[in-house]
């Protein structure tokens, strides 16, 4: 199995790749700029191998520099499906057009962001407004 992430990634997603590599997967790291930014080239060389990557991971903002990646960009250009997994709704209202909120391995909301504030669902109200009230058990 081949995937593809960046040289900058957080140790949560950067320690699984490197133990993947262990057992044998193939993983290619991709260079960033003097700011920070993918290589956008080294990007479109590693999605054209075959068969083509079944991974490819990117964090949008790195915590420690403040580089934004340009995930709508990327994704126009390498024709991608993006899959966000993030507790960052300011991330989540710039870089995705749909969203799907899971709580306790369910899916409690599905739907245009737009969408989003606009729901009744109590998992999503809770977690959007940052409230303590609500069915999310919160710990003490």
């Amino acid at each position: 199995t081949h995937l593809v992430t960046s040289v900058i990634e957080h140790p949560a997603t950067a320690a699984p790749c490197a133990h993947l590599e262990r057992e044998g997967h193939r993983i290619t790291r991709i260079p960033v700029d003097r700011v920070g930014r993918l290589d956008l080239g080294a990007l479109r060389e590693a999605l054209r191998d075959t068969p083509p990557p079944a991974l490819f991971t990117i964090m949008y903002a790195n915590s420690e520099t403040g580089t934004l990646q340009p995930i709508r960009e990327i994704v126009a250009d390498i024709g991608a499906t993006t899959i966000t997994i993030t507790h960052d709704m300011s991330s989540v209202r710039a870089i995705a057009d749909r969203v799907a909120m899971l709580h306790a391995g369910k899916i409690r909301w599905e739907g245009p962001v737009s969408e989003m504030d606009a729901t009744t669902e109590p998992y999503v109200t809770q977690f959007i407004h940052g409230s303590a009230e609500g069915p999310i058990e919160t710990l003490r």
